[in-house]
């Protein structure tokens, strides 16, 4: 839905840009031979030293004090997420391995050709690793970068998260946010208000107010 919304010509990604449509596409080409969305979040290649060693920092006492909560959080969130997923293959018996099984990681595996970081023949690790990689990927992973690149290599890349102040940002930062989010094409489905609605009212409005102290 994001991409037919976001991709096709005239659409917010074309609109937004000072980009022609084909320079746009030429954009995402390279984005797809660059892309490396399947390799596991801990083994990728951190290119900025100075990001790792922030991610490795330690307080005086010697105790892991990270001060790039992206990266350190973000791989043990991998490890839980890989620990939960190789549990639940193993007590999935045969049918974690069965001709269905295999036919759709042969499937995901095709998609990748011709990417940076292509998926390796098929085997219960490899298996292991690309179902941690999909649910990492639309969980923790969207929710970072979901309106903004990817900063492991650069924290100026940031948009949303890299604030001193958490109720303040960039005017820079707010302009292409609303941008998206006010062009998309789909009106939303009738249950969304209605969720909408009782998300924000009685106890689950006071829940969510809680968690957001919590998190400031």
């Amino acid at each position: 839905m994001a991409s037919q919304a976001l991709t096709p010509e005239n659409s917010v990604n074309h609109r937004a840009t000072a980009l022609s449509f084909k320079a746009m596409e030429d954009v995402f080409d390279i984005s797809y031979k660059t892309s490396i969305a399947y390799q596991p979040f801990t083994d990728r290649e951190i290119k900025n030293p100075n990001l790792e060693a922030l991610a490795n920092h330690v307080d005086e006492n010697n105790n892991p004090a990270s001060k790039f909560p992206y990266l350190s959080e973000g791989r043990e969130f991998y490890v839980i997420t890989h620990n939960m997923v190789k549990e639940w293959l193993e007590n999935a018996g045969k049918e974690a391995s069965d001709w269905y099984a295999k036919e759709f990681y042969e499937a995901m595996r095709l998609t990748s050709e011709g990417q940076e970081y292509e998926l390796p023949e098929y085997s219960h690790d490899n298996m292991v690793d690309l179902i941690s990689t999909v649910i990492f990927g639309v969980t923790a992973y969207h929710e970072l970068i979901g309106h903004v690149p990817d900063y492991c290599d650069s924290p100026f890349k940031a948009g949303f998260r890299a604030q001193k102040c958490p109720h303040s940002g960039g005017f820079s930062i707010i302009l292409p946010h609303g941008c998206h989010r006010s062009c998309y094409i789909f009106s939303s489905s009738p249950i969304i208000g209605r969720i909408s609605e009782l998300y924000w009212r009685g106890r689950c409005a006071r829940v969510g107010e809680m968690c957001m102290d919590k998190l400031h």
